[in-house]
């Protein structure tokens, strides 16, 4: 496996882990695509990608897929929305993660494409679903969900249906303060002032 990561804390926090929970793992540690290009041998069965600090970053992604022509490719990107994961498997991708993934999700995840499946969390799956099977005046609503990255999907879901802050940061394993946040977030990116504002955009 190899993994291009910008951040050394990450890079070494995703080695350990995965090397504590997965047998037999090899890992070989990128800090941009550059330093990844200079390999000569890249039989990988799966690259990491942390795509975070691109522009461009569909482009990225086939870059690559042309790189590691054989390998597997995991986009990992902690602002992404789901509309934009879509973008990134339709660009090669075989998987994508969030800072809303836990570290349950990314083992799966791995499981998942190394089965040669395509992996997106369970959750934005989910939104997709409705996304797909919902009616034309439904629209608004859909571009609305696919805006939001997973958590706050997942938020902004939880508040429509009536939930308080403090019982989303019970629910959720979350700061109150850290919910409050993203509820900001929220509000922002639907342009709405309140709850009742919130109900009729993802009602």
């Amino acid at each position: 496996m190899a993994t291009i990561i910008p951040s050394p804390l990450l890079r070494l926090g995703l080695k350990i882990y995965l090397e504590k929970n997965i047998d037999h793992i090899l890992i070989s540690e990128f800090e941009n695509v550059e330093q990844s290009a200079r390999i000569k041998h890249q039989d990988y069965d799966l690259v990491f990608f942390d795509i975070g600090n691109f522009q461009d970053k569909n482009r990225m992604i086939k870059e690559i897929r042309a790189i590691f022509t054989k390998s597997k490719v995991i986009v990992y990107d902690s602002a992404a929305s789901l509309e934009e994961g879509i973008d990134f498997i339709k660009s090669g991708g075989h998987g994508f993660l969030t800072a809303s993934s836990d570290l349950a999700i990314l083992l799966e995840c791995i499981r998942v494409v190394l089965d040669g499946r395509f992996y997106v969390n369970p959750y934005d799956v989910d939104v997709l679903l409705k996304l797909l099977v919902g009616r034309k005046s439904d629209q608004a609503k859909s571009e609305s969900l696919t805006r939001l990255t997973a958590r706050q999907n997942q938020i902004a879901m939880l508040l429509a249906n009536g939930a308080s802050t403090s019982a989303i940061s019970r629910e959720l394993g979350l700061q109150a303060s850290t919910v409050s946040t993203v509820k900001t977030t929220i509000y922002k990116k639907l342009n709405v002032r309140n709850v009742i504002d919130l109900g009729a955009v993802l009602g």
